[in-house]
């Protein structure tokens, strides 16, 4: 009975375990081990990487765990998931290396995976499956305190912020900057159990005490002092949190300023915290205990609490100064981002600012007047339908070059071969009808047939002429610009319908559309180079040739067609009607104003009165 009180008492302090998880665990298996379910036993615990790991071990010994089965195969995993399934799972013989094991799946309260692995290499499976269902009924302590330290962190963390909140509105009462510095050193030494808060504020180019609880003036050239304010540089110069002394955990922190104050000052433990705002720090608090360090939750307030006061504090000194010290202060701030060592990338930019603002002022380069062009032909020629028929042949296609008299295309004359030849029987007809008449003295009959026999004459003239111009040839060479006509064979055509248009290529020139506010800028100029879509990278120079005086309007507004004399001789590749690009030279400008003047035109008109 006593037994049973003791483990009812050891199951009560579990349940309401206030101390680490280490600790917890450790006293956890010991309570487990009491039950004498087996000669030892080990909690396991599945780490972020996947795999399984010792959390704490019973009984207690100086040699490591020896696990009854490898924890990482398939044999081990499968009794992972039934012990995760019914609860507890056995095993025996293969693959526990001696006597018998259980599995007990453990409460956490989250998606953490934490057995208890009990081995005996006396007892059988049996006698550990009756065990089980007595082992389930504690494995919920874990649970039970899991729950119980979030809500004393919970709690904790309601508490500080609390007195965050309550420091807060003390200090922001305050319209001072020394009364404010007094009242944060004095409340937080009392709310957190200090036995001295110090407030240090940066004035280039270190950090000077500014407050220190209960002292309402000290002498800042006291060594004592000196060294507070050389344990707060400590810590701003390495942007950290500086815990004295260091516990296990922490990084490679130097903490050797801190030591020479704590052992000048007999201070037990010192916790230094940079005041930042955004990534630079403006100032550090040390704050100071002699009877215990600062646990982690006081660490997360004061942090906590210097990053709130830490604005407030700049804030408040930068205005409670005299007017003289704030502009000279701000004229060096001003200056120093320009002149200072600081900001490199700012000074890079205004120098490289300068030196492009002076190139665009005193750099002068030909201005350039951009219009787009098309290649025209002084000499165009249309080739109409001679007679209205139908399509037999067509030799060529838009963009061929053509020598003179070469067929480009033929008309079907089986139809005026055919009245050819009834022309030709109407004229003999005729004739032998003159002949009869001539024999026979009747003279009106044979004025009538002569008369007949000249109109089929004449019929027959029209149709040599039309069968001479079947053939549609070329009068002189140069190119198709105008009349695909290959799918159109055997279709109808009109007499007089243009089938294709022949250019020369020899005579070819560039026009331009100007717009109509470049036009001052190029009265005066002789040339420039125009490039075509065709091939881009090639320039080909022109000369003016005229101006037209009359403006077109256009929907972008008025051009003027300006006509340029290509200075090269034609490329093969050219054809009328590419168009391009032309850039028409003018007289020297500044880079300012080539870059302005668009600009400077547009206020003009629309500002003017």
């Amino acid at each position: 009975m006593n037994l049973e009180s003791k483990f009812r008492e050891q199951l009560k302090v579990c349940r309401n375990f206030a101390g680490s998880a280490g600790e917890f665990w450790t006293q956890y298996s010991s309570l487990l081990g009491q039950l004498g379910v087996a000669e030892k036993l080990c909690i396991l615990i599945l780490n972020p990487e996947g795999k399984w790991q010792a959390l704490a071990s019973y009984p207690l010994a100086a040699e490591r765990f020896s696990m009854p089965i490898a924890l990482g195969d398939a044999d081990f995993q499968s009794w992972v998931d039934e012990s995760l399934e019914h609860g507890f799972a056995t095993r025996d013989g293969e693959p526990v290396r001696q006597g018998s094991a259980l599995l007990i799946a453990l409460e956490t309260g989250s998606n953490q995976s934490v057995l208890a692995l009990f081995h005996d290499p006396l007892k059988s499976m049996d006698t550990l499956a009756q065990q089980g269902p007595v082992l389930q009924t504690v494995a919920d302590v874990p649970a039970s305190y899991l729950r119980g330290r979030q809500l004393h962190q919970a709690l904790e963390d309601v508490r500080h912020c609390i007195q965050t909140l309550d420091t807060l509105n003390i200090i922001n009462s305050q319209t001072r900057f020394y009364a404010m510095a007094m009242a944060l050193c004095n409340e937080v030494k009392d709310r957190f159990g200090c036995s001295r808060v110090s407030l240090g504020y940066f004035k280039e180019p270190y950090i000077r005490a500014q407050a220190i609880s209960n002292m309402d003036r000290f002498e800042p050239k006291m060594e004592i002092v000196q060294q507070l304010e050389a344990t707060m540089e400590e810590a701003v110069d390495q942007d950290e949190d500086i815990l004295y002394p260091a516990p296990d955990n922490q990084g490679g922190a130097i903490t050797r300023e801190h030591r020479q104050y704590a052992e000048a000052e007999g201070s037990g433990f010192l916790l230094t915290m940079p005041l930042r705002l955004g990534e630079q720090a403006v100032g550090a608090i040390c704050f100071e205990r002699q009877d215990r360090t600062f646990s982690e939750h006081d660490i997360r307030a004061l942090r906590v609490l210097c990053d709130q006061v830490a604005r407030r504090v700049h804030d408040l000194r930068e205005s409670d100064r005299w007017i003289g010290a704030r502009m000279a202060a701000g004229l060096r701030q001003f200056f120093g981002g320009y002149l200072g060592y600081t900001h490199t990338w700012r000074k890079v930019f205004a120098i490289l600012g300068t030196a492009v603002f002076l190139a665009l002022i005193f750099i002068r380069v030909e201005y350039r007047v951009e219009a787009p062009c098309i290649l025209r032909s002084s000499q165009l020629l249309h080739l109409p339908s001679p007679y209205q028929g139908f399509i037999e042949e067509v030799n060529v296609k838009v963009g061929d070059f053509v020598p003179a008299q070469q067929v480009l295309l033929a008309l079907d004359t089986s139809e005026l071969l055919v009245e050819r030849a009834n022309r030709l029987a109407e004229i003999q007809a005729y004739s032998s009808e003159a002949e009869n008449a001539e024999a026979e003295r009747r003279l009106a009959d044979l004025r009538i047939a002569n008369a007949q026999r000249k109109q089929s004459e004449a019929a027959l003239e029209l149709i040599e002429f039309q069968l001479a111009r079947a053939d549609l040839r070329a009068p002189f060479a140069g190119v198709i610009v105008e009349g695909d006509l290959t799918e159109r064979v055997g279709a109808p055509v009109e007499k007089g319908e243009t089938l294709m248009r022949l250019s020369r290529l020899e005579d070819l020139y560039v026009e331009m559309k100007v717009n109509e506010r470049d036009i001052p800028h190029i009265q005066d100029s002789i040339g420039g180079e125009f490039a075509l879509a065709s091939k881009p990278d090639e320039r080909f120079p022109f000369t003016i040739e005229r101006i037209e005086p009359v403006a077109l309007a256009e929907p972008n507004g008025s051009v003027f067609h300006v006509r340029g004399v290509i200075d090269d001789t034609a490329n093969d590749w050219w054809r009328p009607g590419m168009s391009g690009v032309a850039k028409i030279n003018t007289e020297k400008r500044s880079l300012l104003w080539i870059f302005t003047h668009r600009l400077v035109d547009f206020l003009r008109l629309q500002l003017w009165w």
